[in-house]
């Protein structure tokens, strides 16, 4: 048994690290790049790469194999499986609140950002006071909020018109809804009237105790799913999936950030961004000079999907209530930092958990 738990174990190596490599070889590419022939592959690829944490599940079982056993496979397994997990994600795992990791913070301006997807799924629509008691609880200075409904945006605008005076509030029936909620005053950004602007995206200005901080609100394109129809089964299976939406909506937003010049400015780019932190355009919106709050305070994988009781799949079938991926950010140009951040629980009002984001604005 402990034999082929090692060559099983050594398999299990070989194809992540085969997966790896070719998933930052070939994701990288726009789909127009890449041959027919191979783009079933690249949909694939695309596909395993929202679910990268979840490949080393199996790895304390292959190092209990590999202890009892000292089977040399089992060794080798073990060791090229660990070192891909602490590539990926070891600085994940590193205390942040170490005596003297924290720059002094007494006396500077900070801003507590609240991004929210508040699912606006036919089936799973809510009542508003779940979603009020939420916001309540964050106590943010300021609400990004993802496919809020007409009747939620009137609830928001009255129910919040004291402490959040500031609103921008674009409802929607379907998925397209979102709002911007602010204790800060608050006036339109550059990027809501740039050519071929996000179809989700809110770009405003609000005014911290005298210092300008550009926020822009994006909601991106999720991976579009390839299905596949087999002989006697009833049911689609996915077979991959094509992120090029996505692609070209990052490549616009980073393109648009450097030319209006808000790299350099405090910005905060926040909300559903549908993607995961081992995607190319994770490493895109990173490499235009923006720090990702969870990597930078936060400890653990920082899941946000699937947060809620249960989310309706492919009809009858649901998804349990485990949490896959992390679609949820607060990124953050160089003349900020994370102080703390915080990854709500399950709850009955969503499918996602709420992220809360203390932020500091540093000098320039």
């Amino acid at each position: 048994m402990l034999k082929l738990l090692s060559r099983v174990a050594l398999v299990h190596a070989v194809a992540l690290g085969a997966y790896l490599l070719a998933s930052r070889l070939m994701l990288p590419l726009d789909a127009t790049q890449v041959p027919r022939l191979l783009l079933p592959a690249y949909e694939f690829l695309a596909l395993l790469n929202e679910g990268t944490p979840w490949y080393f599940v199996p790895l304390p079982l292959w190092m209990i194999a590999a202890a009892v056993s000292k089977h040399r496979s089992a060794i080798i397994a073990v060791v090229g499986l660990v070192a891909c997990f602490l590539w990926l994600y070891g600085p994940l795992f590193i205390p942040k609140s170490l005596p003297g990791s924290m720059p002094n913070s007494r006396g500077e301006t900070r801003l507590r950002v609240m991004t929210f997807n508040v699912s606006n799924l036919s089936s799973q629509v809510r009542p508003p006071a779940l979603v009020l008691d939420i916001i309540e609880e964050a106590d943010a200075d300021l609400l990004l909020l993802q496919e809020i409904s007409p009747e939620l945006s009137e609830v928001l605008a009255e129910t919040l018109s004291a402490t959040h005076r500031y609103q921008k509030l674009e409802p929607h029936a379907g998925f397209e809804g979102m709002g911007i909620l602010s204790r800060y005053p608050m006036a339109a950004g550059a990027l809501n009237s740039a050519d071929g602007r996000l179809e989700r995206m809110q770009h405003v200005v609000i005014q911290v105790q005298g210092l300008a901080v550009h926020v822009v609100h994006v909601h991106f394109d999720p991976p579009r799913p390839r299905m596949l129809r087999l002989p006697r089964v009833p049911i689609p299976i996915v077979a991959g999936v094509s992120p090029q939406a996505r692609r070209d909506e990052t490549t616009w937003l980073v393109d648009a950030l450097h030319s209006h010049g808000l790299v350099s400015e405090h910005l905060v780019v926040a909300g559903d961004l549908n993607l995961s932190d081992q995607t190319p355009e994770y490493r895109q919106l990173i490499g235009a000079g923006l720090t990702d709050s969870h990597r930078a305070v936060g400890w653990g994988f920082g899941h946000t999907w699937n947060a809620g009781p249960h989310t309706p799949y492919v009809g009858r079938f649901t998804l349990s209530p485990l949490r896959l991926i992390r679609l949820d950010y607060a990124l953050y140009s160089p003349s900020m930092a994370a102080r703390s951040i915080r990854i709500g629980g399950e709850s009955a009002a969503s499918d996602h958990a709420p992220l809360v984001a203390d932020l500091a604005l540093l000098p320039r």
